[in-house]
């Protein structure tokens, strides 16, 4: 089931929806049947994905949208300007993509990036020769990728002077996520560790997150950082518009499957 809460309290759920991601300008939902749906934005043809079927991970990026098949292919709809090199990766499971690159998780836990030839960061950062093995988690922003290992550890691909690249020490981490400011890595007891990028002035009590325990699943985007805890509590740190009212509706429909008792 997949609940979707708005800034204005706004509640909305779907029951045959396994997977959704969404971008600025549109959302991509993935049905129980492997069917994909899209609403939004389709300047560049990013929603046009009737025709597809089988499938079993979706992506939304910008005026892109990637679609994981189970053949492990990737079929691409819209603006990406290096949609050949995409589609022709094979044995692929799960992908995630910054502004001028692709990765993509294999099946046997080995990566490969694809990228914009006109991007000679992109180039030389995400190459086509990557050595990462026994990967199980992706996560992506615009300048770097990060995947988390069998054995808890992380993996940081992008500009050698980033400073979140020191998420790389980290030990024991059950899931990652990163944007243009953060890496968050939730502990297997429950803690989130951050590395940022972000100056102090302008962090909006993001590293408050940091404090935070008995976590279950944690997520970021730009500005804010949003946390599930045992129990089915909902945390939010930083910026995210609408939180309170966001948090109220949470309240009352969080799923009781994740421990949660409806309040209010």
């Amino acid at each position: 089931m997949l609940w979707q809460i708005d800034g204005y309290g706004s509640v909305s759920k779907a029951t045959d929806i396994m997977q959704t991601s969404a971008s600025l300008r549109h959302t991509v939902l993935l049905r129980q049947d492997g069917t994909v749906y899209g609403t939004g934005d389709n300047d560049d043809r990013q929603l046009m994905l009737g025709d597809i079927t089988g499938a079993t991970r979706v992506l939304a990026d910008k005026n892109t949208t990637y679609v994981v098949l189970s053949t492990g292919r990737v079929a691409v709809r819209g603006s990406c300007t290096f949609k050949a090199e995409v589609e022709e990766l094979e044995g692929v499971r799960d992908i995630s993509c910054g502004a001028h690159h692709v990765a993509a998780l294999m099946e046997d836990g080995r990566v490969r990036f694809a990228c914009s030839r006109s991007e000679l960061f992109a180039l030389d950062v995400f190459r086509s020769d990557c050595t990462w093995q026994g990967v199980i988690q992706l996560a992506s922003s615009d300048r770097c990728t990060v995947g988390l290992t069998q054995e808890g550890r992380v993996l940081f691909a992008g500009d050698a002077k980033d400073v979140r690249s020191a998420c790389t020490s980290w030990a024991n981490i059950e899931a990652i996520d990163v944007d243009s400011g953060y890496v968050v890595g939730l502990t297997r007891n429950g803690r989130i560790r951050l590395e940022s990028s972000v100056p102090s002035t302008l962090d909006a009590g993001r590293s408050e997150a940091a404090l935070w325990d008995g976590v279950l699943a944690v997520a970021c985007s730009q500005g804010s950082i949003v946390a599930i805890r045992v129990g089915g509590e909902l945390l939010i740190a930083g910026a995210l518009y609408g939180s309170k009212n966001i948090t109220a509706a949470w309240r009352k429909v969080a799923p009781l499957e994740n421990g949660a008792q409806p309040q209010g």
